[in-house]
């Protein structure tokens, strides 16, 4: 977990993304967060809150302008998962993950009262890594969820990035942390993490526009 006292407003959230509106796609890759005017959001599970987001009311996608799109499917229902409902990796990235070359992405949470101040501290400051790598040995595909350890294979390319946009059982906080009536903003952001790639790809990484994918910071709502 990231330092609670790391405050300030998400880096990129642009007025017409606290309306609710996404910016136009870039030329190159990047991760779209959308949502609908119903639905997303979070609820509550237990004693805590997981995000959840309901079939159709919000969907992810990680594209390039030369990417090719490896899966598009409607995101199941869900009371404690995100479901990207499509995956695109630019060429240079397919390539790299082909020959190799583990590509691991992040999921940055962040939870705070929406009439926060910037000196208050986040009620929640979370990232979540995922990594996705090829063996070319066994000829299969794993997906490891870098918190937990847990790890899965595929056989193909393409079941293991679908399997890579599913992010189940995302508690968030404890309800004895939140005041009844009050709202509260869940922040989500995700991005490829340039520097978890090997050091003698980074540098090209860093100044080729197909390697550097992130949404940018989008919001939910969230009220006890």
């Amino acid at each position: 977990m990231m330092p609670a006292s790391s405050r300030s407003r998400p880096a990129g959230a642009s007025r017409a993304v606290l309306a609710g509106r996404l910016p136009r796609a870039s030329r190159h890759g990047r991760f779209l967060l959308r949502t609908s005017a119903e639905g997303a959001g979070v609820r509550p599970k237990g004693t805590g809150w997981r995000c959840y987001c309901s079939a159709g009311a919000a969907s992810a996608a990680l594209r390039s302008f030369s990417s090719r799109r490896l899966s598009s499917r409607r995101m199941r229902r869900s009371t404690s998962s995100i479901r990207i409902s499509t995956i695109a990796l630019s060429e240079a990235a397919l390539e790299a993950l082909d020959n190799g070359v583990p590509l691991t992405f992040e999921l940055l949470v962040r939870v705070e009262w929406s009439g926060a101040r910037f000196w208050e501290p986040w009620l929640l400051n979370k990232r979540m890594r995922y990594q996705i790598r090829y063996n070319a040995i066994t000829e299969l595909f794993r997906v490891v969820d870098l918190q937990e350890g847990e790890e899965r294979n595929f056989v193909t390319r393409d079941a293991a990035i679908s399997a890579l946009g599913e992010i189940n059982g995302l508690a968030l906080l404890d309800r004895a942390q939140l005041e009844p009536g009050k709202e509260y903003l869940v922040w989500l952001k995700a991005s490829l993490d340039i520097e978890s790639l090997p050091l003698p790809l980074r540098p090209l990484a860093y100044l080729n526009s197909e390697w550097r994918l992130s949404s940018g910071w989008r919001q939910w709502p969230l009220r006890p």
